[in-house]
């Protein structure tokens, strides 16, 4: 939990400063949330916890365009 904005908000921050970041979205609360994670930009990954290492690394893969498939 940060203080003084929501994730949504620091990602549309981020997104809005910088050029090309990736950013995945990452909560324990969603439903707490629901109604915020609606609004928020559906090519954004989320990542709800708790979660797996092969979910962890899909979503990164996704975040940064990797297309690439499961290695182990």
């Amino acid at each position: 939990v940060m203080p003084e904005m929501h994730g949504l908000d620091l990602a549309a921050k981020i997104l809005e400063r910088e050029q090309g970041p990736s950013v995945v979205l990452m909560t324990g609360h969603a439903a707490e949330l629901s109604g915020r994670l609606e609004q928020r930009d559906p090519s954004l990954p989320l990542l709800l916890k708790p979660f797996t290492s092969q979910q962890l690394i899909k979503t990164v893969r996704k975040a940064l365009g990797d297309g690439a498939t499961d290695r182990r």
